[in-house]
């Protein structure tokens, strides 16, 4: 039970650092991907090496092991396009027009 609340908090969490107000269900993959690979990864050297002789937990698991791409990168594109639109917009609209005012 405390490993689904764990999983509905992360879901949640991550909606909200992307500021959205409803869980999508990429959220709730996310928070099944972590919980999963946190799990592998705490394994004691003896356990994960009995489970990677029989199968390799990540193959087991992978409809569940998801690799989404960070949006940061597409976000972090968008944000400086913006921001180079701006300075284009202030330079023409209020730095030229003042550099022909001294000018005169």
């Amino acid at each position: 039970m405390r490993h689904i609340e764990s999983i509905i908090r992360m879901a949640e969490a991550n909606a909200r650092m992307h500021l959205r107000e409803i869980v999508r269900d990429e959220d709730v993959n996310l928070a099944i991907s972590v919980m999963l690979e946190g799990f592998i990864q705490s394994q004691k050297f003896s356990v994960a090496k009995t489970m990677r002789y029989f199968t390799n937990p990540r193959k087991k698991f992978q409809n569940y092991l998801i690799n989404m791409e960070d949006d940061n990168a597409l976000l972090s594109h968008i944000l400086y396009k913006l921001y180079r639109e701006n300075v284009i917009y202030i330079f023409k609209i209020i730095l030229v027009p003042q550099s022909r005012i001294l000018q005169k």
